[in-house]
């Protein structure tokens, strides 16, 4: 039915909200809002179903949501108890099919094996595999199945929530006719402009479009591989390579002064370089960003010799902070750009520099066996509990590393 690349794709529904409603029974059918902190300022990241049938969607201001819905139950967010449980979601797979792909906190994509290709075997492997994930974590879950994983992954988003969807090779491309062009994973704000500007503006035009005519409108050759996809070639995905590692955190109000934005950027510069070190990178350039209520934003950037020394990166911090007293700060921002490969960056050239990559490569190890916490820095005594593990959505936080 598929022929050789048959795809089957997991995603559990409104995870987030799921996670706290399966903790909390009292939340069970309630609208449920997840927040990252608890202010009235702030907005909902995540939505129950419940919530979304009042017009509550991600992104609603706290005040809009209890606007729509004054019965929303606003939950804030536990995101080492969804990571945690992610982990479970991912066993229970597992016991079912091997994961081929973790493709984000709530989805995985799976391929099938020469004996589970026909509609029959496929559908089956599918309910094993969502009874499994309800079994180890009481969370229902959407499950597509394609001759592709692009085109599992939007079957799995047509019969939500607790849904499986079939797609078959011989049904395509008619069977996507009644979706939005947005509805295809990848293609957002900019690319619909696009496609409008070229006279699509539904899935049937774009279907019917040549392999030549979609690669003049992505302007490269990803346009002749959703051509492929479309049609349900399985389109073997695009190699990539890290180019950033950064981290964000919304303050909540008693952090929302300058010495706590200060020790807040130090400590999200050492978890940026933890990670860094972690996925086998060195940084070339830091950039440090703070939002503000009441001025404009502050941001900083600076190149450094290509590195994996928490030390360096600190310095070139305090060499950029600014020291002036911010006003209603909200939101900090670390990043580490123009990473390369440790192999390609080489060996330090001064020992000052090589024993300063090995003392953090050694606290790294350390943290590792004995917790991540077991060695810090000594400016960072006292602030460990106030900057939480972050909500995780596409990349899933290493709660082996400092939170």
């Amino acid at each position: 039915m598929f022929g050789s690349g048959s795809w089957l794709f997991v995603d559990v529904d409104a995870y987030f909200a799921q996670v706290e409603q399966v903790a909390r029974p009292a939340l069970a059918g309630r609208p449920v809002g997840i927040v990252p902190t608890a202010v009235e300022t702030t907005c909902c990241i995540a939505t129950s179903y419940e919530a979304k049938r009042h017009g509550v969607k991600t992104g609603c201001p706290v005040r809009e949501a209890r606007r729509l819905c004054p019965g929303i139950a606003l939950v804030q967010s536990r995101p080492e108890l969804y990571i945690r449980t992610h982990a479970r979601i991912l066993e229970a797979i597992r016991t079912c099919l091997p994961i081929t792909r973790v493709c984000s906190i709530d989805e995985a994509a799976c391929r099938l094996g020469a004996n589970e290709r026909t509609a029959e075997d496929a559908l089956a492997l599918a309910r094993r595999v969502k009874a499994a994930v309800r079994g180890a974590t009481g969370l229902t879950c959407s499950v597509g199945v394609a001759p592709n994983d692009v085109l599992a992954k939007v079957a799995s988003e047509m019969g939500k929530p607790d849904g499986l969807t079939l797609i078959r090779r011989e049904d395509l491309p008619e069977r996507l006719f009644g979706l939005a062009l947005d509805d295809l994973p990848g293609i957002g704000p900019r690319m619909l402009t696009r496609l409008h500007a070229h006279g699509v503006h539904d899935t049937r035009r774009l279907c019917s479009l040549s392999e030549a005519d979609l690669a003049g409108i992505w302007k490269s050759v990803e346009g002749r591989r959703w051509w492929r996809r479309l049609r349900g070639m399985d389109v073997p995905p695009v190699a990539t390579r890290t180019r950033s590692v950064g981290h964000q955190r919304i303050l909540p109000p008693a952090l929302r002064n300058t010495a706590s934005v200060r020790a807040m950027l130090v400590h999200l510069i050492c978890k940026a370089a933890a990670r860094a070190r972690r996925k086998g990178y060195a940084a070339q350039r830091l950039s440090v960003g703070v939002r503000c209520l009441d001025q404009p934003a502050w941001w900083a950037s600076a190149a450094v010799p290509a590195t994996q020394s928490t030390h360096t990166l600190l310095r070139v911090f305090g060499a950029l902070w600014p020291g002036a007293e911010l006003r209603s700060p909200i939101r900090v921002d670390v990043t580490l750009h123009e990473l390369l490969p440790v192999g390609v960056a080489g060996e330090p050239l001064f020992p000052a520099a090589r024993a300063e990559r090995d003392l953090w490569r050694a606290v790294d190890r350390i943290n590792a066996k004995h917790g991540r916490h077991a060695v810090y820095l000594g400016a960072l005594h006292g602030t460990l509990d106030a900057v939480p593990v972050r909500i995780p959505f596409s990349s899933i936080p290493d709660l082996e590393l400092p939170a």
